[in-house]
């Protein structure tokens, strides 16, 4: 979303030419290949792991860092494919998104035009709010050292982007949907009769 919006915005001659059907299927199945490689080689090391520390996981469900405090085993080869997969799948795609949306706050601050500035940012901040409670919250759970045991707060951080985020995400795009706002509102004037 965020790389359709730039070039919506920043580029919108080139919009049509460069996102085409082509570029569209490709950025999807580049998403699920990286989703599906990074899960299978964290599961499928994860799983030859030896388990000492008795059966009781310290999480709401079998989060890999949660996981490795169980093990007896050295774990520094896969403390260091967690690492690099958090790289790769989390710090560089959020990074790219906030280099997009700088681009586009740059092109949207150079209008003239409040109300265009108005419907750019509204259009945006909740994409850019979806994305930073997703990543960040993934990049604090992923990307912290795992020398230290697993705390109480890791838990909540992870339901934020395992559940919350995704709770979020249907609700607030739905609320950009004009149709939607007039359903709203309709039923907020039935309520108050």
């Amino acid at each position: 979303m965020a790389y359709d919006r730039y070039m919506a915005i920043c580029h919108p001659l080139l919009y049509t030419t460069v996102m085409n059907r082509r570029v569209c299927i490709h950025m999807v199945v580049a998403s699920w290949t990286s989703g599906l490689l990074s899960s299978t080689v964290i599961s499928s090391v994860t799983v030859w792991l030896p388990f000492c520390r008795g059966a009781i996981l310290n999480h709401y469900y079998c989060e890999a860092q949660a996981v490795l405090a169980l093990t007896c085993a050295h774990t520094a080869l896969m403390e260091l494919v967690i690492f690099i997969f958090s790289i790769l799948m989390l710090f560089i795609p959020f990074l790219l998104i906030i280099i997009s949306y700088a681009r586009i706050l740059s092109v949207i601050l150079k209008s003239q035009s409040a109300h265009v500035q108005y419907k750019t940012f509204s259009t945006c901040a909740s994409h850019l709010m979806m994305v930073t409670i997703f990543y960040g919250t993934g990049i604090c759970i992923y990307m912290t050292p795992t020398s230290r045991p697993p705390q109480d707060g890791d838990k909540v951080v992870a339901l934020f982007y395992a559940v919350v985020a995704p709770m979020l995400n249907p609700l607030i795009y739905s609320l950009r949907n004009e149709d939607m706002k007039r359903a709203l509102s309709r039923a907020m004037m039935l309520g108050r009769k």
